[in-house]
């Protein structure tokens, strides 16, 4: 539980740092994730590939918000498999938020490392037990067998 105090330190003070660099200028990360719960559904002027970035943002806000709904849930010790979905979710949602960056020319600073190392840090109790239960609960046994081995007989 200790790490997911440390990567809540971070997820938090990451916000009160740069975390995007636009032409040179600094990007707090708190308007960072203001601006990601919305501009999405507003590109309908721009151009590809800017278009298609703007939209990733999305995933930026539902980072956040999946990380507060994790943070307290952790916090209160509560609904582990809900945990395990919302930091599933955060981990697949990091690369295409990573893909708007690009798209739309933005470089990431030590605010963006930050808020992901936090978010990372927040989750890895939950992605590490839920590994450990999802093979824990399955027959290896009968897993080897199927493919590494002929069936068993019947006798």
């Amino acid at each position: 539980m200790k790490l997911f105090y440390v990567g809540l330190v971070m997820y938090g003070i990451s916000f009160l740092l740069p975390a995007l660099s636009m032409g040179g200028a600094g990007i707090p990360g708190w308007t960072c994730a203001w601006t990601s719960l919305w501009v999405w559904g507003n590109a309908a002027g721009l151009v590809e590939p800017a278009r298609t970035g703007l939209r990733l943002t999305a995933f930026g806000g539902l980072i956040n918000l999946a990380t507060i709904a994790h943070g307290f849930l952790s916090i209160r010790n509560r609904a582990p498999g809900i945990r395990l979905a919302l930091a599933l979710t955060i981990l697949l949602s990091v690369p295409p938020m990573w893909l708007s960056l690009l798209l739309c020319d933005l470089s990431p600073y030590i605010g963006h490392a930050l808020w992901i190392t936090g978010c990372i840090l927040m989750i890895s109790r939950d992605l590490t037990e839920g590994w450990q239960r999802f093979w824990r609960d399955r027959n290896l046994e009968h897993f080897t067998s199927l493919w590494l081995e002929k069936p068993p007989t019947k006798e």
